[in-house]
């Protein structure tokens, strides 16, 4: 949202990931519109923000004129379908970035992004549209982080790490300057010293492929 009269807020999802982007609009002083959520009845009331409706009110042109969306869901297949829909409706996507997020002028970010606090991102890194990083991670220089993609708090990516589009890493993963196949799964604590392929499942130090990804009960 470059200008200031394009601050009204809308968030999609109004569960664990949609209240904490509530929080970081509010320290944005970025006015919320309301959620909306399929789950949620219209006119209740989520952590004081009005739901406006189902996922579908993203489409109307009118709600798109007047505010910006943000996609506060985790798990990404689903992250990425919402968004898409918003801008092939000619919506705008807002990112949600905490003030004590510590991020280069040279980062390259995508939009629609959730950086909470203490994240830092190093000059040269690639953030991807509609990613989620969670408190305390680190993006080192010359690294990429895929569209779509998700690291829980503490992960950190060595200079030069890559990650491909809609994968997750669990909380206190470290990738050491390789690469993480698109779609892909690592678990918590795992150290990554050696690349790893597409749509698999890998955990341990060193991480090992263990299987392949399953989606169908994705890790949020």
């Amino acid at each position: 949202m470059d200008s200031e009269d394009q601050r009204l807020v809308v968030i999609m999802g109004a569960g664990r990931h949609g209240r904490n982007a509530a929080d970081i609009f509010r320290w944005m002083n970025y006015p919320i519109l309301g959620f909306l959520d399929d789950t949620k009845e219209r006119g209740s009331k989520v952590v004081g923000v009005e739901v406006l409706g189902g996922f579908t009110e993203a489409h109307d042109p009118e709600l798109l004129r007047r505010a910006a969306i943000h996609v506060a869901i985790g798990n990404s297949n689903i992250r990425r379908a919402l968004a898409e829909a918003v801008t092939a409706h000619g919506g705008a996507l807002c990112s949600a970035i905490h003030p004590t997020a510590v991020i280069s002028p040279y980062a390259k970010l995508g939009d629609g992004l959730f950086i909470a606090p203490y994240v830092r991102l190093a000059s040269q890194c690639t953030i991807g549209t509609g990613c989620i990083l969670d408190p305390y991670c680190t993006i080192g220089g010359d690294s990429t982080l895929g569209p779509f993609s998700m690291l829980a708090a503490h992960c950190s990516l060595v200079a030069g790490s890559q990650v491909g589009a809609g994968s997750f890493l669990g909380t206190h993963v470290a990738v050491l300057g390789v690469s993480i196949g698109a779609h892909s799964v690592v678990g918590a604590g795992s150290v990554v010293t050696r690349d790893l392929p597409d749509n698999i499942r890998a955990f341990g130090t060193p991480a090992k492929v263990q299987g392949p990804a399953d989606w169908s009960r994705p890790p949020v």
